[in-house]
């Protein structure tokens, strides 16, 4: 560890940091279900294009792919 880093052994952050890390937490993680989801939808070796309200419309359950 570098010899200007202090580590306490009662660590604290600030409620607007905590709230900070939170929402940028949540907002990966929707990120990264969304692209979860869509990825097997794409065939990357026919450089289709993927309509989205398609994949909405089935995930509502109101149309199969």
């Amino acid at each position: 560890m570098p010899p200007n880093v202090v580590v306490s052994e009662e660590p604290v952050m600030c409620t607007n940091c905590a709230e900070i890390i939170q929402n940028s937490f949540e907002f990966k993680s929707t990120c990264l279900y969304t692209h979860n989801y869509i990825v097997p939808f794409v065939n990357e070796k026919e450089n289709s294009k993927l309509d989205l309200r398609e994949i909405y419309l089935c995930k509502k359950g109101t149309r199969r792919y």
